[in-house]
């Protein structure tokens, strides 16, 4: 499977408004239209510039895979201020002290990449995430290395040891393709049997160990096991109104049948459970 048949709708959107690069130029002229008064639209002015000035240092410091040699780690960074990483990515909302840390407890011989979310310079910019020493500091490490927007995610994950995030789906991703994960915060996935959480740099160094004996047929297998049983006793809030729009998700009706369905499923599972009389 391609990347390009897995990239979320979210993304997709966000690419199609871009007028399909990462910046754009136009999109962010039109965006100018919404603010009103001077002040306004030169503090818009100022982020579109220093958002397309900051892209521009990351692809200048970033590597293609084909660079890319021995074994790596790959991180996969969140775009910021969202729920995935604040506050679910608990003290690493700061991905900077995740950076920190793994770069400090990989093998020596191994590298750390970096994948910069591509939301960071397509959607409104936080001065606060992200700047240029944020890139500078880092890609001047001995064991770090950034790695190109246009490089295939999947391409990353297949040729690394481990994937690591703070919630992302990436983690599901990778778990698909036979690899362990990392993940330093309240994943939904946190439970999976080849996925090790991480809140201590102790816990990275069990996490190292132990994704040494695992073979990938066993992860993708452990894998399916898994999500087939949490697909067996869910109910989904999509199955009653057009899934075309995730607003449904709140729709009343759709709230009370969603309701419905669960109470139905617990009620099954709880049956499922008794001991036979």
């Amino acid at each position: 499977m391609l990347y390009l048949d897995a990239i979320p709708e979210y993304q997709k959107k966000q690419i199609e408004t871009n007028f399909g690069y990462r910046w754009s130029l136009k999109k962010e002229i039109f965006s100018f239209f919404p603010y009103r008064g001077i002040k306004g639209s030169v503090e818009k002015i100022k982020k579109s510039y220093y958002k397309k000035r900051l892209l521009n240092i990351y692809e200048k410091k970033s590597y293609k895979i084909q660079n890319i040699n021995g074994k790596y780690v790959v991180l996969f960074l969140h775009y910021q201020p969202e729920r995935t990483s604040i506050p679910e990515g608990r003290f690493f909302f700061h991905q900077s002290i995740m950076i920190q840390c793994l770069s400090e407890k990989i093998p020596k011989d191994w590298t750390l990449i970096i994948k910069e979310h591509p939301s960071v310079f397509m959607n409104d910019f936080k001065y606060k995430y992200r700047d240029e020493y944020f890139y500078h500091d880092f890609s001047h490490s001995k064991n770090i290395k950034f790695i190109s927007l246009h490089e295939d995610p999947f391409a990353l994950i297949d040729g690394c040891e481990a994937v690591a995030t703070i919630t992302g789906t990436v983690g599901i991703e990778a778990l698909l393709r036979g690899k362990p994960v990392l993940v330093f915060g309240n994943a939904k996935y946190r439970g999976f049997h080849d996925v090790f959480e991480i809140t201590n740099l102790v816990d990275i160094d069990s996490g190292l160990k132990r994704i040494k004996n695992i073979s990938s047929d066993e992860i993708i297998k452990n894998t399916n096991k898994e999500i087939l049983a949490i697909m067996k006793n869910s109910v989904s809030g999509f199955t009653m109104i057009n899934r075309s729009s995730i607003d449904h998700i709140y729709d009343p009706i759709c709230t009370r049948r969603g309701t419905i369905e669960l109470i139905r499923t617990v009620l099954r599972l709880m049956e499922d459970a008794a001991p036979a009389l």
